[in-house]
Formats: structure tokens, sequence, C-alpha cells
């Protein structure tokens, strides 16, 4: 069976690398555009639902999404329902 080139490059599979590369995109954008909801960046790095944004999130960075916007941001964030 042939491995795909993204799991031979990275030693990861293609799932485990999507999310990484969004959540590294969810992460800039959180302290580039401070005035975009959690919810609205979950969508522009392709989540169609938020929260899988969020425990995608939680699960790589260590911390909820808005915990590490205010960390690195230093602003309070409002709280969204998910």
């Amino acid at each position: 069976m042939d491995k795909g080139i993204i799991c031979v490059l990275t030693s990861q599979t293609f799932v485990h690398y999507l999310r990484m590369v969004r959540i590294e995109n969810a992460k800039l954008l959180m302290v580039l555009g401070p005035t975009l909801s959690l919810e609205q960046i979950a969508r522009s790095v392709g989540y169609e639902n938020p929260r899988h944004c969020y425990k995608g999130f939680k699960q790589y960075v260590g911390q909820a999404p808005g915990s590490y916007r205010e960390r690195e941001t230093g602003e309070a964030v409002k709280s969204i329902k998910l």
C-alpha cells in the first residue's frame, strides 16, 4: 500500500496534518484579528462546526481557544455558546 505524500513528508496522517494547519491558522487569526469571533475563526479555517474546532484546539494547544486568545492578546474575550 502506498503512503500519501503528506504522511511521507510529515510523518503524520493527512487528518492530523490538516488539524495542525487549521489550528495554527486559528491561533494566528486570534492574535491578528481580535474583533473576529471564535465562531468566525473556526469557519474561516475550515471547520463547519465550531465545536470541532474548539475540541481540536484544546487537544492540540492544551487550552481553550478563548483562554489562548486572552493570554496571547491580553484581552478578555466574550464567551460564545458552542
